[in-house]
């Protein structure tokens, strides 16, 4: 594993994502729905903060980079005439085929494996889909 950690928006950048992105109505989605899938992590939709969220018209959204199984969890607030989404990020992450969530420091595309805290690990060891989450 590398020593260097690399920060959250170099490791969004290389799937053409960022910290904080807006969705506008006019405009096309932020991100490709080919590559990615997204969905409300089942803690939170069982969590008693789901409700006051709403209320705030907060949420909390995962996104699945569909060819790594890297997920991004994000904040989702939108605005009070429903024309604009903010997305700003709060954590990254894989699951790992045995349901193990581990922070992603750094991922490597071309050799397919990403640096966790616990170390190396490939992609073929990843969950890819939001089944069970």
């Amino acid at each position: 594993m590398s020593t260097d950690k690399s920060s959250p928006s170099i490791v969004l950048a290389k799937i053409g994502l960022r910290d904080v992105m807006i969705q506008r109505d006019a405009k096309p989605c932020i991100f490709d729905e080919k590559i990615f899938e997204i969905y409300a992590p089942k803690e939170y939709l069982i969590s008693s903060t789901r409700e006051t969220d709403e209320v705030y018209r907060m949420s909390e959204r995962v996104l699945i980079h569909r060819l790594s199984g890297m997920r991004m969890l994000y904040l989702t607030t939108e605005d009070y005439s429903g024309d604009e989404i903010r997305y700003k990020l709060s954590y990254i992450f894989i699951i790992s085929l045995q349901n193990k969530r581990l922070e992603i420091v750094d991922v490597e595309f071309s050799e397919q494996y990403f640096d966790t805290h616990e170390g190396r690990i490939p992609f073929s060891l990843v969950k890819r889909d939001s089944k069970g989450d």
